[in-house]
């Protein structure tokens, strides 16, 4: 007799926390101007848009929406200007 366990289980993720959270960690760096990015959420996605300076600050943001608990897929829609 085999049991199959066909049971998934997938992190959520709290939207406004995740903001939060990702907002917080782009302000800590003096290089950065948060204020031009957007971040949302959707069941562990996080959607990043707006406006950069550089690779590097579009990096760095794609950086902090990973480290973010709960995230399993990243959109970095962020655009250097």
């Amino acid at each position: 007799m085999a049991v199959d366990n066909l049971v998934g289980v997938l992190p959520q993720v709290d939207v406004s926390d995740v903001s939060d959270k990702i907002n917080a960690a782009l302000d800590r760096s003096w290089l950065f101007d948060s204020s031009n990015v957007t971040v949302s959420a959707k069941e562990g996605t996080v959607y990043l848009g707006g406006t950069v300076r550089t690779m590097q600050e579009r990096h760095e943001a794609m950086g902090a929406a990973w480290a973010s608990p709960g995230t399993t897929a990243v959109v970095n829609e962020i655009s250097v200007a």
